[in-house]
C-alpha cells in the first residue's frame, strides 16, 4: 500500500526494508526467524526497488524506547547488570544489535545515492 501511495503522490522510493523480519535475542544477539522471510525482498524485486535490509525485533530497542532515561544502555538479559551510562539516546542506541543493521542500511544507502550524482 505504501509503495503505491508514494508513487501516486510523486514521492521518491529509496528502497523496501522487510521489518520485523525476525527476533533478536536478548541472550545471544543471534536473530531467529519466528515470522516467514524473505517476502520484502521478493517484493522489492516484484515493484523494482532496491531492497535495503531486514529489521529484525530488538527488545533492547524496545526497552530503550520504553525506559524513562534515555542514557541508560538497556539489557533486557540482565536488568540488574551493572548499568552502562552513556552522554546521549544516540549513543545508547549504539549498543543496540539494530543499530549495526541500519548502518548497513544507511551506507548502501548513501553508496546509491553517490552513484545517481
Amino acid at each position: 500500500k505504501e509503495i503505491n501511495f508514494c508513487t501516486k503522490v510523486g514521492l521518491p522510493l529509496l528502497g523496501l526494508i522487510e521489518n520485523m523480519s525476525g527476533f533478536v535475542c536478548p541472550h545471544c544477539a543471534e536473530c531467529t526467524n519466528v515470522f516467514s522471510t524473505g517476502g520484502g525482498e521478493g517484493l522489492a524485486k516484484h515493484m523494482d526497488i532496491p531492497f535495503l535490509g531486514r529489521a529484525p525485533i530488538d527488545p533492547n530497542l524496545v526497552m530503550l524506547l520504553e525506559q524513562e532515561d534515555k542514557t541508560v544502555v538497556p539489557n533486557v538479559n540482565n536488568p540488574d547488570a551493572e548499568k552502562i551510562v552513556t552522554g546521549s539516546i544516540v549513543e545508547t542506541y549504539q549498543h543496540c544489535e539494530l543499530s549495526k543493521i541500519f548502518a548497513t542500511i544507511t551506507a548502501t544507502l548513501e553508496a546509491g545515492l553517490g552513484e545517481t550524482k
